[in-house]
């Protein structure tokens, strides 16, 4: 029973055709499935990349450095601010930091010294930066 119905969700919910009780893996991951099946495999993929994008760019890093205080001088720019971060453990990217400051505040870093209690994504870092630490613990 749970094998069919296995089969059933792995075709994709094909209710045209019957599952024969023969059929198994290699039947169902076939190039004839497989190209009549792909936008399902066109969102898995989509998917998948955006699970990996999300991990690798836009989370917080695991060792996040909470409660260290980090001073953004006047006159720095976007890319030295996200250097200055991906070093101490803030950001995984000052790439994608760069990318998410100029959509949040067409590229604004105001300079003081910031002190995070918790983790927060490269938007939310860039939102803190280019807002003067709204809702944030800052020292001038």
């Amino acid at each position: 029973m749970f094998r069919k119905y296995f089969l059933f969700i792995l075709s994709f919910g094909d209710s045209d055709k019957e599952i024969a009780e023969g059929e198994d893996f290699r039947d169902i991951f076939s190039k004839d499935k497989i190209k009549q099946n792909w936008r399902f495999w066109l969102a898995v993929f989509v998917f998948l990349f955006c699970v990996f994008f999300y991990f690798n760019f836009i989370s917080a890093p695991s060792d996040f450095k909470v409660g260290t205080p980090i001073r953004i001088l006047s006159g720095m720019t976007i890319t030295e601010a996200g250097y200055l971060f991906e070093t101490k453990s803030i950001i995984k990217s000052p790439t994608m930091f760069k990318i998410a400051d100029w959509i949040l505040s067409g590229g604004k870093v105001i300079a003081g010294t910031y002190v995070f209690d918790s983790p927060h994504s490269v938007f939310g870092i860039a939102r803190i930066v280019s807002t003067a630490g709204n809702g944030l613990k800052m020292i001038k």
